[in-house]
């Protein structure tokens, strides 16, 4: 594992008096060949780029750019040392 960035996930769960808000503390998980997110993994070849994008208080949105779409990730550190990473790591295009 070259780098990992810790991201969040919210879901509802309906419990006996209503609804409930979970939040789940996830990793992004960067090596060699690819990134992995909860047991799917994006190819670095296929990874164009990333972004980040602060969107209020702490959080903030990281955006995998990849050839079958843009996946958001909710973060709430600083993603800068995963990203260089990347970059560092993934083929050149």
């Amino acid at each position: 594992m070259l780098a990992r960035q810790r991201y969040v996930r919210m879901e509802r769960v309906l419990n006996g008096s209503g609804m409930d808000t979970v939040v789940l503390e996830l990793d992004l998980l960067l090596d060699r060949e690819a990134i992995t997110a909860e047991g799917r993994s994006f190819l670095l070849k296929d990874v164009y780029d990333i972004s980040y994008r602060i969107v209020g208080g702490q959080l903030g949105i990281l955006y995998l750019h990849t050839s079958s779409g843009v996946y958001p990730f909710n973060v709430e550190e600083d993603p800068a040392a995963f990203i260089l990473a990347f970059k560092q790591t993934a083929p050149r295009r």
